[in-house]
C-alpha cells in the first residue's frame, strides 16, 4: 500500500512538472507557429504615356488630316492633339477689281489643335474629352491655275471625345469631334472622325525604390 501511495505521488509530481514546463514553453513563445495572414496584393496603377500618329476625316468637306497625339494618364491625366489637313493649297491671288474665271476645284486648307483631360476606365482603357481651335479655309482654283480665297472667317471651336487603349506596348485611339461656331457660308457645323496608333510606355521606377 505504501508503495502504491509513493508511486501515485511520484506520478502526480511528474505530471505537475510537465504541465509547468509546457506553460513556460507556451508563454515564452518557443515552438509557436506564427500564422501570417497573406497580404492582399495592392493593385498599383502605373502612369501610362501614349504618343500616337493617326488619320482623321472631315465628312462635310471630305477633308483628310494627319494627326499627332500625346496622352499621359494614371487614374486621371491629360492629352494634347494636333491635326493638319492634306489639302493645303493657299491663295496666291486676290479678288481685286479684276474678274477671275473660277473652276470647280476647291481646296480646304486646315489645321486644328485641342487639349483636354482623360480618366482611366479600366487597366487598358481610357476615356478623353477636350476643347480647342480649328481653321478651315476655302480656296477656289482659277482657269489660270491660281488660287483665290473666298472665305472671310474660317474659324471654329473644336470639341472632341473618344477612347484610348494601351495594350502591352501598343496604344490605340478612336474618337469623334465637332467643329462649331464657324462663320463659313457653306457650313456652320462640321464633324470629323479620328483613329490612331502608337507606342505606350510607363514611367520608370526611381532607383533604390523598394516594393512594398
Amino acid at each position: 500500500m505504501k508503495k502504491y501511495v509513493v508511486l501515485m505521488s511520484l506520478v502526480a509530481l511528474f505530471a505537475s512538472g510537465v504541465s509547468a514546463q509546457v506553460g513556460v514553453y507556451r508563454s515564452s513563445g518557443y515552438g509557436a507557429i506564427k500564422k501570417e495572414r497573406p497580404k492582399r496584393p495592392k493593385h498599383s496603377y502605373e502612369r501610362t504615356n501614349m504618343p500616337l500618329a493617326g488619320y482623321a476625316y472631315n465628312s462635310p468637306v471630305a477633308n483628310h488630316y494627319v494627326t499627332l497625339t500625346y496622352a499621359r494618364c494614371k487614374l486621371a491625366g491629360f492629352y494634347a492633339n494636333a491635326m493638319i489637313g492634306t489639302d493645303m493649297h493657299t491663295k496666291n491671288l486676290d479678288w481685286g477689281h479684276r474678274k477671275h474665271f473660277l473652276t470647280n476645284t476647291i481646296s480646304y486648307p486646315s489645321f486644328a489643335f485641342s487639349v483636354g483631360g482623360m480618366i482611366r476606365m479600366r487597366v487598358p482603357l481610357f476615356a478623353y474629352t477636350g476643347i480647342g481651335y480649328a481653321y478651315i479655309g476655302r480656296n477656289v482654283k482659277t482657269i489660270e491655275g491660281k488660287w483665290i480665297s473666298i472665305e472671310s472667317s474660317p474659324s471654329f471651336l473644336r470639341l472632341d471625345a473618344g477612347l484610348m487603349a494601351s495594350i502591352k506596348h501598343v496604344s490605340l485611339k478612336a474618337g469623334v469631334g465637332y467643329l462649331l461656331l464657324g462663320m463659313h457660308s457653306h457650313a456652320n457645323e462640321q464633324m470629323f472622325f479620328e483613329v490612331g496608333i502608337g507606342y505606350s510606355f510607363t514611367d520608370k521606377k526611381k532607383k533604390g525604390a523598394e516594393e512594398q
